[in-house]
């Protein structure tokens, strides 16, 4: 049930069906309340796992969280029990801002469980104020927490407030405590957003610092050493993940590609989301290309029916028998003994899966991970974009197109069409922008939540990559000089680019500029050709 409602995100249909289930968990068996999974994970922990809550669901939710925690109390749930990262009920409440329940545990709990620390020494007040949930911080200094208490690294909740430049916060903490304005640290996203002509280069940098909405290159020292321990517990996890797999099923062995932001090195804010090609190098030789465009790739079977190959191939069930033997391996014990990684839901998408995962470090707490995982197969070195229009010539010798593996086969027969990805080539081109350029992107991407879905289409970080780009080779072509451009510039380029409502490959839409910019100086051409001068209202041919 709790996994339900983590994979639909607290939604109001998720909260209808808690609201009917409390009843028949009333006095369940103590041993099944307190029962733990490999995590240390009781049910109630489940409560607060990827607390994703609209603000119109938030009240019922918490109601819910309350009356749901009330049932395990009265079967005999321990609220002193710790998973095995060392955090209690009480630092999940507080990291998830679920207050109803933060204040019940609170009241439930002796002094010793109310400042218990994790494995990095963390209170249940460290976890609220690096949350930056500012109720639960509220809630916890009215209780007899040790506000002094400092984690592993010699931080106490002060110094994590200052770290994440939460001055409401930090005067929660200490009224006396003088909230030094540094210009350097200073923004508004919304003036951002909203007056693009009066960005300064001052207010840009300041959002790249941040460490919530910021690039890792540019945030504390802190914040990197963060944000590398939690891609290396990505990769190492998914490199774990893919042998496993591998053993059980040569026949779909595939290796991990990082690819999107945290590839490009553009991520906005904390390292929280991750995109991986899971490339099966061993099925490329069942499949032949018919035709290939931007868009998609049409795939029929190469040569004839072998007992060979597996019949999955043959019934185009690749894609569902890939992501149910993968759920599998997800679901074993040994997956998940070398990792600090918490599985939270596993659930499948239009083009692969999404996998989402838990992860307590020294300064993020219960950062809740999206994983998407794309299986995919290489297509063959010959196979490749139709055309790529960038000004400069780049060798894409070792770059790949690929077949991604999904629920879009357009028909019952052979040949089927997928959709098809570009992504080596489109991240030659990234690497080729100046380094403002691809900052200017992270700013804009922070801003994205500063605008109105309801009186405007919100454009998706692709299609804002996409016109990154496509300004790029507007001024290359141009022979103007790219990296005297300043961040700000590069911004409001972003900002005041038409975006249509579903977006479009980026080779495909660099192809359109180009046409459109040839037409455009094709038509100066021919006025010029005619001799046609403008005097006034008349035209003198």
């Amino acid at each position: 049930m709790f996994y339900f409602l983590g994979v639909l995100e607290h939604s109001t249909s998720a909260l209808r069906c808690l609201n009917k289930l409390i009843p028949k968990l009333r006095h369940i068996n103590e041993s099944v309340v307190n029962a733990k999974d490999d995590f240390g994970w009781t049910p109630a922990n489940l409560m607060f796992a990827n607390l994703k809550v609209t603000v119109e669901n938030s009240a019922d939710l918490n109601r819910l969280n309350v009356e749901l925690l009330t049932s395990f109390f009265e079967s005999g749930l321990h609220p002193a029990e710790i998973d095995r990262h060392g955090a209690s009920l009480l630092h999940h409440a507080a990291g998830t801002g679920s207050c109803g329940a933060l204040e019940m545990l609170i009241k439930q709990c002796e002094l010793h469980v109310l400042n218990s620390v994790d494995s990095f020494s963390s209170t249940p007040l460290h976890f609220a104020v690096a949350a930056t949930q500012r109720e639960a911080t509220e809630i916890l200094l009215k209780s007899e927490i040790d506000k002094n208490a400092k984690d592993c690294k010699g931080r106490t909740a002060l110094d994590l407030a200052k770290l994440f430049g939460s001055e409401n916060i930090m005067q929660l903490l200490d009224k006396n405590c003088n909230v030094i304005h540094e210009p350097e640290r200073q923004f508004n996203l919304h003036r951002i957003h909203k007056n693009q002509d009066t960005i300064s280069e001052v207010e840009m940098n300041a959002v790249l610092k941040s460490p919530l909405f910021g690039s890792m290159d540019k945030q504390d020292a802190c914040f990197q050493e963060e944000a590398n321990r939690v891609k290396d517990e990505v990769l190492n996890f998914m490199k774990t993940l893919s042998e496993l797999y591998n053993k059980q099923h040569t026949y779909f062995s595939f290796w991990p590609k990082l690819r999107g932001s945290m590839g490009e090195n553009t991520k906005c804010g904390p390292a929280d989301e991750f995109d991986f090609m899971l490339v099966m190098d061993g099925l490329t030789e069942h499949y032949e290309v018919e035709k290939v465009n931007f868009s998609n790739v049409h795939l029929s079977l190469a040569g004839t029916t072998t007992s060979a190959r597996q019949q999955v191939i043959e019934l185009d069930n690749t894609f569902h028998h890939f992501n149910e033997t993968f759920h599998a391996i997800l679901m074993k014990s040994e997956t998940w003994k070398k990792t600090r990684l918490k599985f939270v839901y596993f659930r499948s998408i239009r083009v692969g899966a999404n996998l989402a995962v838990s992860y307590n470090g020294f300064l993020h707490k219960l950062l809740t991970i999206s994983i998407d995982l794309v299986p995919c197969l290489p297509l063959a070195p010959d196979v490749h974009p139709p055309e790529i229009c960038w000004p400069i010539p780049f060798y894409y010798s070792e770059c790949r197109c690929y077949a991604m593996l999904g629920k879009n086969a357009d028909s019952q027969s052979w040949p089927k069409m997928h959709r098809i990805s570009n992504t080596d080539y489109e991240e030659v081109l990234m690497r080729s922008v100046p380094q403002a350029a691809r900052n200017a992107y992270v700013v804009t991407k922070a801003t994205r939540s500063q605008a109105d879905s309801k009186s405007q289409h919100i454009p998706t970080s692709y299609q804002m990559k996409t016109a990154l780009l496509d300004y790029c080779a507007r001024l290359l072509r141009n022979k103007e000089d790219v990296d005297s451009v300043s961040i700000a510039e590069w911004v409001r380029m972003i900002f005041e680019h038409t975006y249509e409502k579903h977006a479009i490959p980026l080779l495909q839409a660099l192809v359109r500029s180009k046409e459109k910019e040839d037409e455009r100086l094709r038509e100066l051409r021919r006025r010029r050709e005619r001799k046609i001068v403008y005097y006034g209202s008349f035209i003198i041919m």
